[in-house]
């Protein structure tokens, strides 16, 4: 009898993808550049990854790793799913034949993506300006920090900077203490589904008219808009919006709240009365909250730091799990706060197949996670993340260079299947 895995993989090999045919060229790297084009790459679209032998991105030097692969460039599991589905070439541009390559790479593409300083690429002829005279059908997309203008536009700084800026760590953390901010680099995340959207709306707008655009996205005004509500009350009422711990304005009780067993909590949010009644029903709920000052959302903040006193009693003397379920089957909105072990065996997740193994050249086979959203007529196509430079000869023939050229590209150093001996010599083995 055939598995499910298997007919899913027949029928996905029998139909088109969304973006097949579609050539992109990711100029950039750490996050914002490659998560965009990952969008690409997962439904069909030709993806090439440029990369450097010479100045290794940064986060190939990310973790996790797994313990014997510390130290190698091609070990990173991060990198790997990050550009999961992409074509890996590695290109030194300082040297003329790289620069050749990166030339032929952009008349190639139908979309660049890039994420440099402004006015980086410009100095190597590889801005739209140039590219756009010989290919003006191209949509090339930039994505920094602040723009490519402006009095701020030169500022050099990562997600963490653009988080700040936008003013979204002012509301991460506790009123009584500093601000905390998110681990992770936000806006490197939130910028590229704005980045997506944008593309492909010039897409559309090429398959009509035949001509392409320069997309200009700064990844602080992207961040901003996640917090509009929060600017336009200012705008409007003039009030600084700034932390308030789990606390939200419109529900009680609404926060995490510790359990049972070594740091496990759960988050609950009641945002009406009757999901406050339907939590008062839960069997061992202690009485005091079920007392009429608490029967109300006024009652409930007035009463607010006493009320999480008594529900976090409660929750102290059972499990997450217990909680969820008993909280969940009364309507009540209520999630264990996951860690990495339970997203990974999470089972909903699992039965959805989110999570995919695939095997990488030099990692082996590891964990990936699939697509955020799934399209019915044209599913997605994922493999590996790319070793550095695995597919430089392989890209280099795709866009028409000569066997000549690419063996004097790889004499002259422009152009590598690996990593630089220098980087050899940091592989831990």
């Amino acid at each position: 009898m055939e598995t499910r895995e298997l007919r899913e993989a027949e029928d996905t090999a029998e139909r088109p993808q969304a973006l097949a045919g579609v050539k992109v060229v990711v100029i950039g790297g750490v996050a914002t550049a490659p998560t965009m084009a990952r969008y690409f790459a997962l439904h069909g679209a030709t993806v090439v990854r440029v990369d450097s032998h010479v100045h290794l991105d940064t986060i190939r030097w990310q973790r996790p790793f797994f313990p014997h692969l510390v130290g190698n460039p091609d070990g990173g599991v991060w990198y790997a799913t990050l550009n999961s589905s992409a074509l890996g070439i590695a290109v030194d541009w300082t040297k003329p034949m790289g620069l050749h390559i990166m030339r032929r790479l952009v008349r190639w593409a139908d979309v660049v993506i890039e994420n440099f300083l402004p006015g980086a690429l410009a100095k190597r002829g590889l801005d739209y300006s140039t590219i756009a005279r010989g290919c003006p059908e191209v949509i090339y997309l930039s994505s920094c920090l602040m723009g490519q203008d402006g009095p701020w536009a030169g500022m050099v700084g990562y997600g963490q900077q653009a988080t700040a800026i936008a003013g979204v760590h002012e509301l991460c953390g506790f009123p009584d203490d500093a601000p905390t901010p998110i681990e992770t680099m936000y806006t490197d995340f939130v910028s590229p589904r704005f980045g997506v959207t944008a593309i492909l709306a010039a897409l559309e707008h090429r398959r009509r008219t035949g001509r392409g655009q320069y997309l200009d996205q700064s990844q602080v005004e992207s961040g901003i808009h996640f917090i509009a509500p929060l600017v336009m009350d200012w705008t409007s009422n003039g009030r600084v919006a700034t932390r308030t711990g789990s606390r939200n304005p419109a529900a009680a009780p609404h926060g995490v709240y510790r359990c049972a067993g070594d740091d496990r909590w759960l988050a609950i949010g009641v945002f009406t009365d009757e999901q406050w009644r339907r939590l008062c029903r839960v069997e061992g709920i202690p009485e005091a909250l079920k007392g009429e000052r608490f029967g109300t959302l006024l009652g409930r903040k007035r009463h607010e730091d006493e009320l999480d006193a008594l529900l976090g009693g409660w929750t102290r003397q059972r499990t997450a799990e217990q909680v969820e379920a008993w909280l969940q089957a009364q309507g009540v909105p209520a999630a264990i706060v996951a860690d990495s072990r339970d997203t990974r065996r999470d089972p909903q997740l699992n039965a959805r197949g989110f999570f995919r193994r695939f095997n990488h050249k030099v990692i082996g086979e590891h964990t990936y996670r699939g697509p955020a959203f799934r399209l019915s007529r044209t599913p997605d196509r994922q493999f590996a993340g790319p070793a550095l430079g695995e597919h430089s000869v392989a890209v280099c023939k795709m866009i028409g260079m000569s066997e000549e050229e690419i063996a004097g590209a790889l004499s002259e150093g422009a152009l590598a299947t690996g990593p630089s001996d220098q980087q050899a010599r940091q592989v831990i083995t």
